[in-house]
Order: C-alpha cells, then sequence, then structure tokens
C-alpha cells in the first residue's frame, strides 16, 4: 500500500471560507439564525505536487478486503490514532438485484450500509468524529439524533471507553433507545411523541453554542461536527471499486445513486467523494446524486425544486401523513441540518430530488422481500423502513422516463430493519410468508452479530422541551460518568 506522509487538515466556515478552529464547531460570521443550527464548517487539506501523485496511488490501490475497512482510507485525518480504533466499518456488499432491475427498468445495484457493525451508515461517520476526539484528548461525546446516529455512537464510545450522553428526540422509538443504552450510553429523550426532530434538535443546538458540551470536556459529535462527513465520502470509492468489479471496466462510473435524505449529510459526503476521485483522475465522469425523502418532509427536494442554493428551505411537518411519519421517522425533516450543501450536490450532479410516500415505500418492501427472498436471505439484507425510499425512488424515474433498462443505478440502504422489526411486521401484515423471511434474516445477523454491549445499561431521563430541563439532565448525567468512573485517567 502506498504511503503517504501526513496530510494536514483544517477547519474552515463553508459561508465565509476563513479558517476556524473552533471547539464546538460554530462561526460568528453571520447572523442569520439558521447558520446557528446548520453545519456551517468543513474540513480541509491542501497538497503537494509529490502528495497529489501518491494520493493518486493509494486511491487506486484502495482494497475492498483490506482489514483497516475505511481507515486505510488516504485522507483520513489524524491516522496517527488509527490503531485506537479495532473496528472494520465499510467494504459493505454491493449486491445486483437482478429481478427487480427487470422489474423496474433498470440495473439496480444495492449498496447495503446495513451491513455496519451499528447497522447503518452512520459508523464511517462516527469513526471520524472519534478519531478527532481522541486527536484532542477528549474522552466524552454528546450526540443528537433521531436513533441511528446515536446507535453508532454508542457502539463506538463503549468501544473506546468513552463517556456518552444521547439526545433524541420524543418520538424514536423504544427499540432503538434501549439498543443504546445497552451499550452503556446515557439517553436524554426530549419531550414527547408529537415532539418534532428539530425542536429538540434547537435546544441541543443552543447548549452547543452556549459551550455547555465544551465546558465539561465533551466533543459533540452531532450534525454540526465538520468531520462526519468525511466517513461518507469513502462510500464513493466503494462505490467505484464494486461496479468496476462488476462491470470489469476500469473506472465506471454508474449513471445514478440513489441516497436516503434527511439532513442531507450522506449525500453531501458521498458527492464529495465522487469529486475527489475525479479530482486525482480515479474516474473521469462523475454519477447523477438523487435525493429520496419522504413526500413534504424533504428541504432539500423543496429547495431543488426553486434551485435555492444560498440558504435553506423549510417544511411543514403538519403536512405530513401519520403513517409517513411513522415509516419515515428517521429521515423526516423539517429543516435539513446539511441541506444546503446537499442540495448544491443535487444541482452540481445534474441529479434531481424525489419525494416518496408511505405508500410507495411499502410496495418497495414487498417487491424487495418477495422478488429477491434469496438474496436478501443470503445477504441478510432487511432494509430499514425509511431507507427503501431508494427503491420507491428507482421505480417512480422509471415511471417518469428518467431512467430506462440500460441506466445503471445504486441504492444507498442506509440501515438495517432489525432495530425496527415491529413496523416492518405491521407493513408486511398481509404477507406472512414475507414476515418469515424477514424473522430468518433477524435470526440469522444476531447470531453472527459482534457483542458490543457496554459494562452497564445507560441511565434515561425523560424531560419536557424547557432548555433548563435539558441543561439539568445533561449535568446530573454528566456526574453520573464520573461517579462511576467510566472514563479512563
Amino acid at each position: 500500500m502506498t504511503t503517504l506522509a501526513p496530510v494536514e487538515f483544517h477547519q474552515k466556515c463553508l459561508k465565509c471560507n476563513q479558517l476556524n478552529a473552533s471547539e464546538n464547531y460554530t462561526c460568528s460570521c453571520s447572523d442569520e439564525p439558521w447558520t446557528k443550527e446548520y453545519r456551517m464548517l468543513d474540513v480541509s487539506y491542501s497538497l503537494s505536487p509529490a502528495q497529489e501523485t501518491l494520493a493518486a496511488e493509494a486511491l487506486r490501490q484502495y482494497d475492498l478486503n483490506h482489514p483497516l475497512g475505511i481507515l486505510q482510507y488516504v485522507f483520513v485525518p489524524h491516522n496517527e490514532h488509527l490503531k485506537a480504533i479495532d473496528l472494520k466499518i465499510g467494504l459493505t456488499p454491493f449486491i445486483p438485484l437482478n429481478k427487480l432491475s427487470e422489474s423496474y427498468g433498470a440495473e439496480i445495484f444495492l449498496k447495503n450500509e446495513g451491513d455496519n457493525l451499528s447497522g447503518c451508515f452512520k459508523d464511517r461517520e462516527t469513526m471520524m468524529a472519534a478519531l478527532h476526539s481522541i486527536s484532542i484528548g477528549k474522552k466524552k461525546a454528546v450526540i443528537y439524533s433521531s436513533g441511528n446516529a446515536a446507535a453508532s455512537a454508542a457502539l463506538f464510545a463503549a468501544h473506546l471507553g468513552f463517556g456518552l450522553i444521547t439526545c433524541v428526540g420524543g418520538n424514536t422509538y423504544d427499540e432503538k433507545i434501549n439498543y443504546i443504552r445497552a451499550r452503556g450510553s446515557h439517553v436524554i429523550r426530549i419531550g414527547d411523541e408529537h415532539t418534532s426532530f428539530e425542536e429538540g434538535y434547537r435546544l441541543f443546538a443552543k447548549m452547543n453554542r452556549l459551550g455547555v458540551f465544551a465546558q465539561h470536556g465533551f466533543d459533540n459529535w452531532s450534525v454540526r461536527n465538520p468531520y462526519r462527513i468525511l466517513g461518507d465520502k469513502t462510500t464513493a470509492i466503494e462505490i467505484i471499486k464494486q461496479y468496476e468489479q462488476h462491470t470489469g471496466q476500469t473506472g465506471a462510473v454508474p449513471e445514478y445513486v440513489v441516497v436516503p435524505t434527511g439532513n442531507g449529510s450522506c449525500l453531501t459526503g458521498i458527492w464529495r467523494g465522487f469529486k475527489e476521485l475525479r479530482r486525482f483522475g480515479i474516474i473521469d465522469s462523475q454519477p447523477k446524486m438523487v435525493s429520496a425523502a419522504i413526500k413534504n418532509a424533504s428541504p432539500v427536494y423543496k429547495a431543488w425544486k426553486k434551485n435555492i442554493t444560498n440558504r435553506p428551505a423549510v417544511c411543514d411537518l403538519d403536512q405530513v401523513t401519520e403513517k409517513e411519519k411513522e415509516m419515515g421517522s428517521i429521515i423526516l425533516a423539517e429543516e435539513g441540518y446539511d441541506s444546503v450543501e446537499a442540495t448544491k450536490a443535487v444541482i452540481e450532479s445534474g441529479g434531481l430530488a424525489m419525494e416518496i410516500t408511505n405508500g410507495e415505500i411499502r410496495a418497495a418492501l414487498i417487491d424487495l422481500m418477495s422478488q429477491e427472498t434469496d438474496i436478501v436471505l443470503k445477504h441478510k439484507v432487511l432494509p430499514e423502513p425509511a431507507s427503501l425510499v431508494t427503491l420507491a425512488a428507482i421505480k417512480k424515474m422509471q415511471q417518469q422516463g428518467v431512467v430506462s433498462g440500460s441506466s445503471a443505478v445504486v441504492a444507498l440502504l442506509s440501515g438495517h430493519g432489525a432495530k425496527a422489526q415491529k413496523l416492518l411486521h405491521k407493513m408486511l401484515r398481509d404477507h406472512p410468508d414475507l414476515q418469515l423471511v424477514m424473522d430468518r434474516i433477524v435470526d440469522n445477523r444476531r447470531s453472527s452479530a459482534r457483542d458490543f454491549k457496554g459494562a452497564r445499561t445507560g441511565t434515561l431521563l425523560e424531560v419536557g422541551t424547557d432548555l433548563q430541563e435539558v441543561k439539568d439532565a445533561f449535568t446530573q448525567l454528566n456526574q453520573e460518568i464520573h461517579a462511576e468512573n467510566i472514563l479512563t485517567v
């Protein structure tokens, strides 16, 4: 493997383009309210001509069987700390769906991010955030999440011996909260089942802005953390390497990559990865990026329709049906906190944004489970309901004449359905045979999963939507972390 001298990374503001070493990932360059909550920092690097040559060679040598997983990626920051993380993340399966391709009228490939250790793509992001935490000497982290990012954070915190406090919205289902707590993370549930992701996040973001987390020695692993998308961009090189293997053509590029989109970070990071591969001559063209999201709950779709790239669009979640809220809970977005950059990615790539209904999600699940039964059993594929928007979007793209039988389309499956079994059973209520298939997949995954349970079950505190209540809960849990001597001194 090509050895590249350490690359120096810098934080900078996306709006004013100035270097920014802020510990809580904020910038004071703008008074616009949205800039207080959205991701405003990026992580950049510069290379000498000699480093450029070595970097291109290292990308060409990226090994889909490498034990380091995504840590072999040449632009992973803080690689002097790689040995601290003994987890293989990424290098997830790339699966041709031949029967569904014939049915949907496009050549479909499934990129199964549910195969990551925590069952979702967020492991790529969390690994980058954790490496940065280690580099700045922090052993405590805090995160706000609708579920998947929190589950990933809990896994990494248990592995690294970090103290972790997870804040979740009131509508996060109990299966996910139990998973997070079982891995040792304390949890603050903000509000009740009617509390939106955004309502809770605004309180979290205000605490971050006020320096509450940094004052207590916590790194913020939430969407504002600019290191997270560096993990997402590793998905791009895997798609290219795996598509090359399928076609037998070096540098082959699929026409579309469809990504479930809420905040927009995953799509933003993957597009950044494709641009990086083109810059270094690994590919000569780039896929069109497709944002797939829940109807009336996609700021990226709304901004794309109006060609808005200098500010976010905001959705009215009162227009979302209860069934769509239930099925798409992890990607529902009134405000997508990386949606400005995600919208730019869709437009820059020549792609498009799609809105999907609950009926289309359920139909995609039934189509996949019934037409590709052997494949889903072999690869333990069980989509989390919201991630089915990608398959539903492809079917819609074919109906609208966007794709044809010769179009190669990659559908990103962002998360595994083992954390949403009750909902999936409900979606398959008229198909008992498919419920049995689902149960077999869950059992097979459970039997082969690596156990990452924490030393104890984390404390769950239920609070309202008052800032002081959330602050008090955070202070109490921080005290528990120290009292239990979770941290390694």
